[in-house]
């Protein structure tokens, strides 16, 4: 496979990364002036000290496998697992959170394939 910036090429085409389909998603939510956030994970454990800043993160809260955005809607907390188009699969650690938000009568947990599926949740 041939490697492009912000892309992974295969024989169907090219298919973006997670991060230019989560850039994707927050601009739809930026357009629309819905509030959001991003959730820091496993991304940030990179570098020379990988496991002091693991150590760091994990003393602050960050926990493994929470979903990677927090969306405020009128009627509920929208929790999204963001992952390509094509690949990308949910861990044990992500789908016990997402069982777990599922139960709160005011949130919802889902995994969305791309950029497209996300924006059409909300738009639900």
């Amino acid at each position: 496979m041939n490697k492009i910036i912000g892309h992974k090429q295969t024989n169907k085409g090219v298919v973006p990364e997670e991060h230019e389909e989560q850039k994707t998603f927050c601009k739809f939510l930026d357009v629309r002036k819905i509030k959001y956030f991003a959730v820091p994970n496993g991304s940030l454990l990179g570098g020379k000290n990988k496991f002091a800043q693991a150590n760091k993160l994990k003393a602050e809260g960050v926990k493994k496998g929470v979903p990677d955005m927090v969306v405020f809607l009128n009627n509920k907390i929208l929790f999204v697992e963001m992952k390509r188009r094509k690949g990308g699969t949910v861990s044990k650690e992500q789908k016990a959170w997402i069982e777990y938000i599922n139960t709160l009568p005011y949130a919802e947990a889902v995994v969305c394939k791309g950029a497209v599926e996300a924006m059409e949740m909300i738009r639900q």
